[in-house]
């Protein structure tokens, strides 16, 4: 990512000697969330699922560190950019904060707690049948629909099932998903997560 800033700026400062101050920021914003996309959008091919393992926003650190060596490379270039540099980066990171906090919010889900003395193989057909269903190709499944992620979950002493609905999931569907669940002779409840 580094080798990329430096080339980008570099051919930055040799290509807008004569821009504009505005059009020199313009240019500095769109290189700044256009690169770190790109890079993102290789890093995370190339990572696959591991890339939902790493715990920080990185496409955000990204944008923020590219934006900021911009804006060092406009400042250097023209001290009058310095109080917009400023005024761009303070701006940048309070939009990039709030994006932030509304990503962080948690997925809706349900919490499905199962009856005591339920077997792992009944839990297993439970699991295939409502929530990871078999595609047919050995031990492959896809997860039901809107469903971004689901998991083995316990409280109370009983056994259960966290799933995680994809952010935007229509209520009525949870609600249809949840009744269908409900038929089943293995639940005990159903709880709306978090």
């Amino acid at each position: 990512m580094a080798t990329a800033l430096f080339i980008a700026a570099y051919i930055y400062v040799r290509f807008t000697i004569a821009w504009k101050l505005i059009y020199k920021f313009l240019l500095a914003l769109f290189l700044s969330i256009s690169i770190p996309l790109v890079w993102t959008f290789c890093f995370a091919s190339f990572l696959g699922a591991w890339y939902y393992a790493i715990s920080y926003p990185i496409f955000i650190c990204w944008i923020l560190g590219s934006l900021s060596c911009f804006l060092v490379v406009l400042t250097l270039e023209s001290p009058k950019g310095l109080l917009g540099s400023l005024g761009i980066f303070g701006l940048a990171i309070i939009v990039l904060g709030v994006l932030y906090v509304q990503a962080s919010q948690p997925e809706p889900g349900l919490v499905v707690l199962f009856e005591t003395g339920v077997t792992n193989n009944e839990i297993n057909e439970f699991w295939s049948e409502y929530i990871c269903i078999p595609t047919g190709r050995g031990e492959e499944c896809r997860l039901a629909n809107n469903v971004s992620q689901a998991g083995a979950y316990s409280e109370d002493g009983y056994s259960g099932v966290l799933i995680l609905f994809w952010d935007g999931t229509d209520r009525s569907e949870i609600d249809r998903v949840k009744g269908n669940m409900l038929s089943s002779p293995l639940v005990f409840r159903i709880e709306d997560y978090p």
